[in-house]
């Protein structure tokens, strides 16, 4: 995830799908870097976890949206990223 960070320091992004549970630095660990560069994409988080906390956490993190993968079509997913790249 580290690279990806960094990818993101170097190149133009215009959104980041963005789940929570990954290797090395978590979702949260992403969302706190992301906050803290200048122009940084908008990102959705896609997940599993379902707790109130972690949503909160991760919208107070910088996240425009929140959904949980087991709970979202495509087609939910998709009409975001459409509404946020207008």
């Amino acid at each position: 995830m580290e690279s990806a960070l960094s990818l993101v320091k170097k190149e133009r992004f215009d959104l980041i799908l963005l789940d929570l549970v990954i290797p090395r630095l978590d979702g949260f660990g992403v969302l706190g870097a992301l906050k803290e560069e200048r122009n940084s994409p908008p990102v959705i988080v896609l997940t599993n976890l379902s707790q109130t906390e972690d949503r909160d956490r991760a919208i107070k993190l910088g996240a425009k949206d929140f959904f949980v993968k087991s709970n979202t079509t495509i087609a939910q997913i998709v009409e975001r990223v459409r509404e946020l790249l207008k």
